[in-house]
């Protein structure tokens, strides 16, 4: 029997292999953070997409992949507020019209219960803006899956989401989870590779 030796999956970031060998000066150049905030960043950004599910004792499989979604949706928000600091990221507006996101939410919108599912998640809530944004989704309108992700993790980090809020089957919420999952990780590589090119015409 031949010996296969499976070799590591390397994680990184676009544009990491430009970034890293001119990370002492980047800082200096105002397109990127310090280095250790940078590190930082792209430390939870390789542990979020190297996550892929939870052992729990006691639960169905499907709930347990349920759990694991949101989850992974929320250590990928968790990389996203990161990524932000180490890109100084202060206004995210002008990254929605870089980064298109209706076929995302057309996803989303797809689950019969993903309005009922994020109307627990409103529920939860106690800001008035993120309140806003959640009606919005529910009445149609094309907000960004950002606020969607954000709102996920805040409730499901407090205790108070489960993958059948809302009358949702687990595998609509991993459904949700991943397409979130799926922009953020867009915007996160597509950024940071923009200014990784930037980085470049600054000091070569």
């Amino acid at each position: 029997m031949p010996l296969i030796v499976k070799a590591p999956v390397v994680i990184k970031v676009k544009g990491w292999d430009t970034y890293d060998p001119r990370a002492r000066d980047a800082s200096r150049t105002g397109i990127f953070n310090v280095a250790a905030v940078v590190n930082r960043f792209h430390a939870r950004y390789k542990f979020a997409r190297s996550f892929r599910e939870m052992q729990l004792e006691g639960y169905a499989d499907q709930t347990v992949a349920g759990y694991s979604a949101l989850m992974r949706a929320s250590l990928h928000w968790t990389a996203f507020e990161m990524f932000k600091k180490a890109l100084n990221i202060k206004d995210t507006r002008e990254i929605f019209k870089l980064h298109p996101f209706d076929s995302h939410l057309e996803t989303i919108r797809a689950c019969f219960t993903s309005k009922d599912f994020f109307q627990v998640v409103r529920g939860h809530l106690t800001d008035n803006k993120q309140k806003q944004q959640l009606d919005a989704f529910a009445a149609g309108d094309q907000i960004s899956p950002l606020v969607l992700a954000k709102a996920l993790r805040h409730i499901f980090f407090h205790g108070a989401l489960t993958p059948n809020a809302g009358g949702a089957s687990p595998a609509e919420v991993v459904i949700i989870c991943d397409e979130l999952c799926k922009y953020m990780v867009e915007v996160i590589d597509g950024e940071f590779f923009r200014h990784t090119e930037e980085l470049i015409k600054v000091i070569g």
